[in-house]
């Protein structure tokens, strides 16, 4: 089974998905910045994988937020705001 999660925490990772979580996880992309932006980025990326949503067999906190891929719209938006500096003036 493969899939994606994208969310947001204000912990890291490891704490996040500690090892009890039933999938093992590789992260493709970290973003870090203002809550409020982060949040609102969260949720533009929801809404534009809406129509690739996926349901795991295994439940986990976060399992509402997985999509069977990431589109090239959402990959291009987190290329871009990984090249610069100033997040903020990108959204």
């Amino acid at each position: 089974e493969s899939f994606f999660k994208v969310g947001i925490t204000s912990s890291n990772v490891k704490n996040r998905f500690p090892r009890s979580t039933p999938y093992k996880y590789e992260v493709i992309h970290f973003l870090s910045g203002d809550a409020g932006y982060i949040w609102d980025l969260e949720k533009s990326m929801h809404r534009l994988l809406k129509s690739k949503s996926y349901q795991p067999k295994k439940k986990f906190d976060g399992q509402t937020e997985c999509f069977s891929v990431i589109t090239k719209e959402v990959t291009k938006l987190i290329n871009s705001l990984k090249s610069t500096q100033q997040l903020q003036l990108i959204a």
